[in-house]
């Protein structure tokens, strides 16, 4: 009965192929109904409208905790030469309160009121898609932690500083990390970012750039040192010894940490030892 009176009222075609006018319909409807009907689309539309005013304070809310996110916040898992990222569960979970509202949203199509759209929208595709199956990765390589992003970062999560932040949790779980010669050029912004940094120890190479973490003991480092050069007379057949500050260059933290003489006497003797004691290169860390 409800849903007859709202479709005649609604409808004035209908009420044509009946032979009556609106007015008189509207004159003699019952009241009662016809109050209950307008309440209940009323109250309808205010819920949406409420859904929209959560959706929107949760997104303010992400955005900012995006903006703070600390590496130690990010959490790293590692399966088969993978490591795969999450974001902080109280982000996480914000991300996919926001994701259930914008459905609804979506399933009646009242999207009008959610702002910004656009990024609200994409965040929700992205958490559909990469966020809430922790499916952003980035792989490394076994002994050399050469990092490769294929993927990259979901474009709503872009502009936070967040591949900064992921590849130093990398180097604080790994010790060192080192660029690959092709890296992408997001990968390559990010390492220019972090060997401005005063926390990390730096050998740049011609074709890439290693990256140690400052904290680390040094005689660790001074292993990874030795091992990224022993790698290049290996890989390149070297048949010249490699010469400081023109083959490879030291952040002057880590120069002086380990010193000229020192960085010279293992530069000199892996010329020797590489021909006659090969291994894989960083498989002895």
């Amino acid at each position: 009965m409800k849903f007859l009176i709202k479709k005649i009222l609604n409808e004035k075609s209908d009420l044509m192929e009946f032979g009556m006018k609106p007015g008189t319909v509207k004159k003699n409807m019952p009241k009662q109904y016809l109050f209950k009907a307008k309440n209940t689309d009323d109250d309808f539309k205010k819920s949406l409208r409420t859904t929209s005013i959560k959706v929107n304070d949760l997104y303010k809310e992400i955005d900012s905790d995006l903006k703070n996110i600390q590496p130690d916040d990010i959490i790293l898992t590692y399966e088969n030469g993978f490591y795969f990222i999450e974001l902080p569960y109280e982000i996480k979970n914000k991300i996919n309160d926001l994701s259930y509202y914008y459905s609804n949203l979506e399933y009646y199509d009242y999207l009008n009121f959610i702002s910004p759209k656009e990024k609200i929208s994409q965040l929700y595709t992205d958490n559909e898609e990469f966020i809430k199956e922790d499916f952003i990765y980035v792989y490394v390589d076994e002994f050399r932690n050469r990092t490769h992003f294929p993927k990259g970062l979901p474009k709503s999560l872009l502009g936070y500083g967040l591949g900064v932040k992921i590849y130093t949790k990398l180097l604080n779980t790994l010790g060192f990390i080192q660029s690959e010669p092709n890296a992408t050029k997001e990968v390559q912004a990010v390492y220019r970012k972090m060997v401005q940094s005063k926390d990390v120890n730096v050998i740049f190479y011609r074709d890439l750039v290693l990256l140690i973490d400052i904290n680390l003991p040094k005689e660790e480092k001074i292993k990874i040192f030795t091992e990224s050069i022993y790698e290049k007379y290996i890989k390149n057949s070297w048949r010249r010894r490699l010469i400081p500050n023109r083959d490879f260059i030291l952040d002057s933290k880590l120069k002086r940490e380990i010193g000229d003489s020192r960085i010279y006497r293992i530069v000199e003797e892996l010329f020797y030892e590489s021909r006659e004691y090969p291994h894989i290169p960083f498989s002895n860390l």
